[in-house]
């Protein structure tokens, strides 16, 4: 029997065919491995713009209690004119404190620089008279206007280099009536400044560029910055002035690249290649089985049919396998759920061997008690229910108890996907308490007082703020006591600065001794002043809780050089006020300095009483 002639197979065309298709599908990996790679860019890019908001906080709180002593210093002027060896004191221990001050400055009305310390290094600048067309003259102006604080641009000094001056208007007893008497101005070296700013703050790792409306004050770039990334910045308010912008450029220390975009693409274009190899294979194949004779090519046909499927399914296997190998090996947990009924998928091994369980353990757990493992576990399968109507990713903060209880926060990236008309969510969960550890620690650290311990004044104006708001709504008083150090100027100069911040120590534990209740906030407004809230107090209870405090401070003997009692000693001032629209929350604070300016006048050593009445 002849052979039938068979019709030559388009061996070209199929080769363009599978080169087309591995091109396809190389493509749609790599747009895979790119989204991931931006995801993971634009996530490291946010905890970049924490951080630095976060320091630019520190650098305001720091600048803030540099800003505090200079005005204290300004409100002492009068005792200065009358005493000028007073001021010089005074400047050098300022200047003692303060390394980053260039120079203390007393610039009368005519904008004359009549006082000057320290004289060394700055020789220019004596009997300087301000030119018409000083950079500084427009702040001078505001600061006379306003009568506050203003802190300028930078500009070129006298003595030569950028600085920046904060200028504080001085007025002098007159008869009674206070009168004009020129600017205390305090002159920092941009440079020296901002160094000491962020001196002790953890900076190494970070790219760093300070701005104001002039230009660079200050530039710490590391070598492997990253300047086609867009820098995080954040405004720095410093001295009332929000002229300051800080900026923090990405580089190599707070860009970790992650692996999984990578294995991702690696792991796709192979699983690419392999199926396009396959189908090439099978094509060969198909033309080997043409070449048979007419009467075996339906049996050959089926057969070759079968050994495509086969070829095709044994491919897919172990590209399935590959990938269930890779997640296995990878950091995060990796899980697929059913939400109706519940059903867990697919779990990989980071799931159950980061808990301590087997993975039938953890099923098995999961099933019969998911709240076990995961708290509010059924509220959340409820969330993720409605998510998947929306058919909606989001990311969730959760946490997952260990088998010997220990909780762990997670964060959860969540995606529907629908595969043969079900709905699967894929999670992706990683471990994230790094994260949340440092977000804690800088917010820890712009409220706490670093002397004292105590809270400072940035959480006493908000925690006043929001007492103030809910005893409004619950018709209920509250009471502030705010406390001062008698003679702590004399006792810093007998004893030196160091015992000083030990009795400021000393009196922190004393005022805390006695305020224990949920609520209660002992703060360091100031110096040496101290402000306590006691939500729900009313007079009574406020001159109780005071008497305890006096009795507690005698107790300590702590000694002081002041007639009669030669001890140091506090006074307080007592208010206490039913919040109401008719008075704002700063009259607390006004009506309790003004009874410890009575208790002071009264002398010393005691607790003097305002109660506002709405």
């Amino acid at each position: 029997m002849d052979a039938l002639p068979h019709k030559p197979q388009p061996r070209l065309f199929h080769a363009i065919l599978v080169m087309v298709l591995l091109l396809c599908l190389a493509i749609g990996t790599l747009s895979v491995w790119r989204t991931l790679v931006q995801n993971e860019t634009h996530r490291q890019q946010e905890l970049l713009q924490q951080e630095v908001e976060g320091l630019a906080r520190q650098m305001e709180t720091r600048f803030d209690y540099q800003t505090d002593a200079i005005q204290r210093m300004a409100r002492r002027w009068s005792d200065y004119r009358r005493h000028p060896p007073a001021w010089q004191r005074d400047a050098d221990a300022l200047l003692e404190d303060f390394d980053n001050i260039q120079a203390i400055e007393w610039l009368d009305a005519s904008h004359c620089i009549r006082w000057i310390h320290p004289l060394q290094g700055n020789e220019p600048a004596v009997e300087f008279q301000y030119p018409d067309d000083h950079p500084n003259l427009p702040y001078l102006q505001i600061a006379r206007e306003s009568g506050q604080p203003v802190l300028s641009n930078q500009f070129e000094l006298v003595q030569g280099g950028a600085g920046l001056a904060y200028q504080i208007p001085l007025y002098r007893d007159a008869g009674g009536n206070p009168q004009f008497d020129g600017y205390l101005i305090a002159i920092f070296r941009a440079e020296a400044l901002l160094h000491s700013l962020l001196a002790e703050l953890p900076t190494a790792h970070l790219s760093l560029t300070l701005e104001d409306r002039r230009g660079t004050l200050f530039q710490r770039l590391r070598a492997d910055t990253h300047y086609s990334l867009p820098p995080a910045q954040a405004r720095v308010h410093l001295g009332d002035s929000d002229n300051f912008t800080l900026y923090s450029y990405p580089n190599a220390a707070t860009l970790h690249n992650s692996p999984i975009p990578t294995i991702t693409l690696i792991s796709g274009l192979l699983a690419s290649a392999l199926l396009c190899h396959a189908l090439w294979m099978a094509l060969l194949a198909t033309r080997r089985l043409d070449a048979l004779q007419l009467t075996n090519r339906t049996l050959q046909s089926e057969i070759a049919r079968r050994q495509q499927v086969e070829q095709v399914l044994q491919s897919s296997q172990s590209r399935l396998q590959l990938v269930l190998d890779m997640t296995d090996y990878s950091y995060d947990a990796l899980f697929i759920l059913n939400l109706d009924p519940f059903e867990i998928v697919y779990m990989n091994r980071t799931c159950w061997a980061s808990l301590g369980y087997s993975a039938e353990q953890l099923r098995n757990l999961l099933g019969i008690c998911p709240d076990d493992v995961v708290p509010g576990a059924q509220d959340w399968l409820e969330t993720l229910r409605e998510q998947s109507r929306k058919g909606e990713s989001a990311i969730y903060q959760r946490y997952a108890r260990t088998r010997t209880g220990k909780l762990v926060p997670l964060e959860i990236s969540v995606r529907p996907m629908k595969r043969l008309g079900i709905d699967y969510l894929v999670c992706v969960g990683r471990n994230n308490h790094q994260q949340l550890e440092a977000t804690a620690q800088l917010e820890r650290l712009t409220q706490i007082d670093g002397l004292t311990g105590l809270f400072n004044r940035r959480s006493f104006d908000a925690a006043l703020a929001a007492e103030w708001r809910r005893l409004q709504r619950q018709q209920l008083p509250l009471g502030m006591l705010m406390v001062d150090v008698d003679h702590f100027k004399l006792y810093n100069d007998t004893y030196g600065h160091l015992a000083g911040d030990d009795a400021l120590r000393s009196v922190s534990r004393a005022l805390q001794q006695h305020v224990g209740r949920e609520g209660d906030r002992v703060c360091r407004y100031g110096g040496e002043e101290f402000a306590i809230l006691l939500p729900g107090a009313d007079i009574a209870q406020c001159r109780k809780v005071a008497d305890l405090i006096h009795a507690e401070v005698r107790q300590m003997k702590i000694p002081h050089v002041v007639e009669p009692e030669r001890r140091l000693s506090i006074s307080i001032g007592i208010a206490c006020a039913l919040p109401g629209c008719e008075h704002p929350p700063e009259s607390l604070v006004q009506a309790a300095d003004q009874a410890l300016y009575e208790a002071k006048k009264a002398g010393r050593n005691r607790s003097a009483c305002a109660e506002l009445v709405s």
